[in-house]
């Protein structure tokens, strides 16, 4: 079976996700900060995840730039 190199980053960075997430709830008693990591990280995921139901490589593309463009027009980022 083809490795999917991003599917492996992404599943890479949940996991620092959860790590980071647990370290600023169980060490810094950070739960605000700890809420907002998390939930940037699923969205990520959740994002990724959604690009990947494309029926092209052409729409995938398409729907990765909007994700990308997306995280320009973030506020903080």
């Amino acid at each position: 079976m083809k490795q999917n190199v991003t599917a492996e980053k992404a599943f890479s960075f949940a996991e620092g996700i959860y790590k980071l997430n647990r370290y600023f709830v169980d060490e810094k008693k950070e739960f605000i900060l700890a809420g907002q990591i998390r939930k940037s990280g699923k969205s990520i995921g959740a994002d990724f995840e959604e690009a990947l139901g494309a029926q092209s490589s052409k729409e995938f593309i398409s729907r990765v730039s909007i994700h990308i463009e997306k995280l320009g027009k973030h506020p903080n980022g």
